[in-house]
C-alpha cells in the first residue's frame, strides 16, 4: 500500500514538472530580475504586480 502510494506521488510530481515548461515568468518580473539586485517585496495583485523596494541604510 505505502509503496503504491509513493509510486503515484513521484509519477504525478513528474508529470507536474514536466507540465510547467510553458510556465513564462512576468514581464514585470523579468524586468526586475535583469536590472539591479532586487530588494523588497514582490506583491502579486489580482490585475498587476508591484515591487516594494527595501530602503537601503
Amino acid at each position: 500500500m505505502l509503496l503504491t502510494f509513493i509510486i503515484i506521488l513521484v509519477l504525478s510530481f513528474a508529470i507536474a514538472l514536466r507540465s510547467m515548461k510553458d510556465f513564462n515568468v512576468p514581464a514585470e518580473i523579468s524586468r526586475l530580475v535583469q536590472g539591479k539586485k532586487v530588494r523588497g517585496k514582490i506583491v502579486f495583485f489580482k490585475n498587476k504586480v508591484v515591487h516594494y523596494r527595501a530602503r537601503q541604510s
